[in-house]
């Protein structure tokens, strides 16, 4: 969701993500009962009327030759073909979107069944909606934690349970980054008490829960030390308020 705006705002937001005179763009969202996220959606997609047979051309284009999913090299092409650089953020939104099973993977369900949902058969819709997609994960909360906990999973490799430290990091910088001011302290703690630890499901899950409170409680004086927070968090806490 595109989260609560009124209604001049989604108007204005509207008009800047479509192209649409303002005029237009108040008439579009009456037609969809002013849901910025539909309008939007109807804008790029027509409606999400959907031709299957066109989206797995599409997919089809970039799988391996002799199988049936797309590979690393078909991902790399097909990220570069919708006019992304890899290391943007909302290659996960997408690849969350897709239910890709782990990096540079796709499945033909996955791939088919999303841009479905999404009103997309084409490469040319498919490149239009990465605004929309990108709307979403920089501004609604609820969105960017699919994305942010889905793509702990997504970097798992087979048989794994936990991440490196280092590929940790490498994402923590790349989605936290902007969203947690005080990431630079997360990482000197982890680098001073935990170094060269992997990194558990749960203490990737946490830290994005504690950075959204943390917002909320700069000074941490309201920070409960025998509340559900995991001890890594605890300890984290303890670690920040001796820097106060």
């Amino acid at each position: 969701m595109f989260g609560r705006r009124s209604n001049t705002e989604a108007v204005k937001e509207l008009s800047g993500l479509t192209g649409l005179s303002r005029t237009e763009a108040s008439r579009l969202l009456q037609q969809h009962g002013n849901n910025l996220e539909r309008a939007a959606d109807v804008f790029f997609t027509g409606g999400n009327r959907v031709d299957v047979n066109e989206t797995e051309k599409v997919f089809n284009k970039y799988k391996e030759p002799n199988g049936k999913e797309i590979g690393i090299d078909g991902t790399i092409q097909y990220i570069q073909d919708l006019g992304l650089e890899l290391e943007d953020p909302v290659v996960l939104a997408i690849c969350t979107e897709l239910k890709a099973p782990a990096q540079g993977s796709f499945t033909k369900e996955g791939f088919i069944e999303g841009w479905k949902a999404l009103g997309c058969d084409s490469l040319a819709k498919m490149k239009k909606q990465i605004p929309v997609l990108r709307t979403k994960f920089e501004n609604d909360d609820a969105y960017f934690t699919s994305v942010y906990r889905y793509t702990f999973l997504y970097y798992l490799t087979e048989g794994q349970k936990v991440l490196s430290f280092e590929i940790a990091s490498q994402l923590w910088e790349m989605l936290l980054k902007s969203r947690y001011r005080e990431l630079p302290k997360w990482f000197d703690f982890l680098n001073q008490e935990y170094a060269n630890k992997n990194i558990s499901k749960d203490t990737w899950n946490m830290i994005w829960d504690f950075a959204k409170y943390h917002k909320t409680d700069p000074k941490l004086e309201n920070y409960d030390i025998e509340g559900s927070w995991p001890t890594i968090i605890d300890e984290y806490v303890e670690y920040l308020q001796a820097r106060l």
